[in-house]
């Protein structure tokens, strides 16, 4: 597997629009197959979502997406859904390191933080958090 780059979180309305085509992809082989890029686009655009992603570290050309997360902000409150890691990079902390990263800045007492539901793929994760 190839050396891991930073997180990158997509906050503006062109970065989200541009990374929803590797969503899809990302998403196909998983219980959110059902998603597609008109999908992702929708969940995107909203103002209030941010969206973590992680990539390998090879130039734009053969850049592979290999995890995200998107956070919700209602207020001083927050949301995290749709977590995604690919299954060459799973086993490796991606998601883990994906949901500290969208966390970090939420570290006051009075922010609620509400992790969705999941599947049994990243259960183990959630009950670790």
């Amino acid at each position: 597997m190839s050396i891991i780059s930073k997180i990158t979180i997509l906050t503006t309305t062109a970065e989200k629009a541009a990374i929803a085509p590797a969503l899809a992809q990302l998403a196909a082989p998983t219980e959110f197959s059902s998603y597609g890029e008109d999908q992702w686009n929708f969940l995107l655009q909203a103002t209030n979502v941010d969206a973590l992603v992680i990539s390998n570290n090879h130039d734009n050309s053969t850049k592979q997406l290999l995890g995200s997360l998107l956070r919700i902000r209602y207020g001083r409150h927050r949301a995290y859904g749709m977590m995604l890691v690919s299954k060459e990079a799973r086993g490796q902390g991606l998601a883990k390191k994906l949901l500290r990263e969208a966390t970090k800045e939420d570290s006051d007492a009075d922010t609620m933080k509400i992790l969705g539901a999941c599947s049994e793929l990243g259960r183990p994760l959630y009950e670790k958090m």
